[in-house]
């Protein structure tokens, strides 16, 4: 019996040192595994973080750009009201001119080629500011400076010496 006691205690020993040696295998397996995805758990949460803070900062950046583009379009509105003011008051004082000068020429009862070019891009440029819409009187008053005789400039400068 004690021979038999000897040869199980044999098996046995056996048995639990094997069984020894299989736990600190798992345990070796499972510390290893934690060791290895543990850089890829920073990893991740890394870029967790990362991806929050871009967020925030497209979100402020959102935010900010947009206050920037209603500023812009106020800025425009207001740039645009300015314009039509000034090309109002082009226009006025273009439509002024252009009739007082063709008035002037009318009196006088003719016009040099020089005064007729010049009363021609003036109305052109009256024109534009106008956004080419008719201006009945004045288009008929530089209609009639066009229609006055020429007088030569020649005899002009030498009644004038």
């Amino acid at each position: 019996m004690i021979e038999w006691l000897k040869e199980s205690w044999k098996y046995l020993a056996a048995a639990v040192a094997a069984i020894t040696l299989i736990w600190n295998f798992k345990k070796l397996v499972k510390e290893i595994k934690t060791d290895m995805s543990k850089p890829f758990t920073d990893i991740n949460e890394k870029i967790d973080n990362l991806s929050s803070d871009l967020n925030g900062k497209i979100d402020k950046l959102s935010v900010d750009v947009s206050a920037k583009v209603d500023n812009l379009e106020a800025k425009i509105d207001r740039a645009e009201e300015n314009d039509k003011q000034v090309r109002s008051a082009l226009m006025n004082i273009q439509r002024a001119s252009l009739l007082k000068t063709c008035e002037d020429f009318i009196k006088r009862g003719f016009a040099t080629v020089d005064e007729k070019d010049m009363i021609s891009k003036q109305y052109s440029s009256y024109m534009m500011i106008r956004n080419q819409e008719a201006d009945k009187l004045v288009s008929d008053i530089v209609g009639n400076v066009n229609d006055l005789p020429l007088e030569k400039q020649i005899k002009k400068k030498k009644t004038e010496n």
